[in-house]
């Protein structure tokens, strides 16, 4: 009699075997992970602020002080996207996984333990609508004066940054924790929170996508970090800022953020290259301001950059500028303007006041009288200073009672604005 076979397969069975070895490891994998996650430490505030709290391993702390002093030793911050580092990013309670680095080319930017940041998070979530912004002193900036400088370009429909303040903390998760202690725990108190750049800063200035140029810093940092260098060795003092070069030998050339994204999108790649020959022509002395720039945006930006005496934001390496596809003109963008100083003299944008460009000028003169009528200011501070003096009040608990927000300096910036206007106008009459 036959035995009839019962239809098992050694191959079958094998393969089971192997399937279920592998999702015991996975699971197992999985479970590590689960017990490798941190948990933010809870948080004692002391303002009535958006609370920011940065949580990284001590290795990684580790990574970003060697880095800080470095930068302390060379009298620059050099970075790269080998520098950033993972951590965890709690805004008001919700914790966002995201990646950080040090930011703010000079020192001051990296005092104490209010470290400056750059922060990407992942994932594609947002901030206030940021997926990408900086954390930093707010000092570096001009206080509150830099919030109000993006609003005043906001309300002009001209381009501006999310500009806010939080309390800020950091978390380190130490390796062996020593008596129960697993954190190093530090209020390092209220940061200024800056949007950087990307296409999210072009929808919320309600813009068509398209790219933002700038201008290179290669040459600048390189020279700056080798002038320190020497300075070091010898016992000299180093000049602690020159101007880069846009335009002669050795110039600094135009780049664009997000650079490989452009390259492999056909639409933003043809916009990068026109916006870019656009610049670079106009470098070269080739197109005038008003065949490059959208010139009513770029005079009334120039008055407001005065007004504020954000002339810092002027400087070529400070420089952001949108492309437009639909008016194929570049708009500037209100970036790093260290605002709140008072002006000496008047200070144009990126070669306006080479050559008379009739066009421009006129904008300029017309930006200049709107800019520096006093009823202009009377309407900026109705609409923004009972919050600018809210913000102002809480930091100065923390940064001492000075003025911050200054009104003599905004008037006083309004005469050299009306003098230029007369200027202007004077050498209008005699070019015709």
């Amino acid at each position: 009699m036959k035995i009839k076979s019962s239809g098992s397969n050694p191959l079958m069975a094998i393969g089971v075997c192997v399937l279920m070895i592998l999702a015991l490891v996975a699971f197992r994998s999985l479970d590590k992970k689960k017990v490798e996650v941190i948990e933010v430490p809870s948080i004692e505030r002391k303002t009535t602020l958006n609370s920011l709290q940065i949580t990284v391993r001590e290795k990684h702390y580790r990574k970003l002080k060697e880095k800080r002093n470095e930068a302390l030793a060379d009298g620059i911050l050099e970075t790269d996207d080998n520098d950033y580092v993972p951590g965890i990013i709690t805004f008001d309670g919700k914790d966002y996984d995201a990646e950080l680095r040090l930011k703010g080319d000079w020192t001051d930017h990296l005092q104490d333990d209010k470290w400056s940041y750059r922060i990407k998070l992942k994932n594609d979530q947002t901030i206030m609508g940021m997926r990408k912004f900086s954390v930093h002193h707010p000092k570096t900036r001009g206080y509150v004066n830099e919030w109000l400088y993006h609003k005043a370009n906001k309300a002009e429909d001209l381009i501006g940054l999310r500009y806010q303040f939080a309390e800020g903390f950091l978390h380190i998760k130490l390796k062996n924790p020593e008596d129960s202690i697993e954190f190093i725990n530090k209020n390092v108190g209220i940061y200024a929170i800056e949007e950087t750049f990307d296409k999210r800063t072009i929808e919320s200035n309600r813009r068509k996508e398209g790219v933002i140029l700038r201008i290179s810093e290669q040459y600048f940092w390189k020279e700056t970090k080798q002038a320190w260098k020497i300075a070091n060795q010898t016992g000299s003092r180093a000049n602690p800022k020159r101007i880069p070069k846009f335009i002669g030998p050795r110039n600094e050339y135009v780049s664009t953020f997000g650079l490989s994204k452009i390259l492999a999108d056909k639409a933003l790649n043809k916009q990068f290259k026109h916006a870019k020959n656009l610049l670079e022509t106009y470098r070269l002395g080739r197109l005038k301001p008003s065949e490059v720039f959208d010139t009513k945006k770029l005079a009334l930006h120039t008055a407001i950059n005065n007004l504020f005496g954000a002339y810092h934001g002027l400087e070529a390496i400070n420089l952001r500028f949108y492309y437009n596809p639909t008016t194929s003109k570049l708009e500037p963008i209100a970036y790093d303007g260290n605002s709140g100083e008072r002006l000496k003299e008047f200070h144009h944008y990126l070669y306006t006041n080479k050559e008379i460009d009739i066009e421009y000028t006129k904008e300029l003169i017309a930006a200049l009288e709107l800019v520096s009528h006093p009823e202009y200011l009377k309407i900026l501070f109705d609409n923004f200073y009972k919050e600018a003096k809210g913000f102002d009040a809480i930091l100065q608990r923390e940064f001492g009672k000075h003025i911050v927000i200054d009104k003599n300096v905004y008037a006083h910036n309004q005469t050299i604005l009306r003098q230029e206007a007369q200027r202007l106008k004077i050498l209008i009459q005699s070019d015709i």
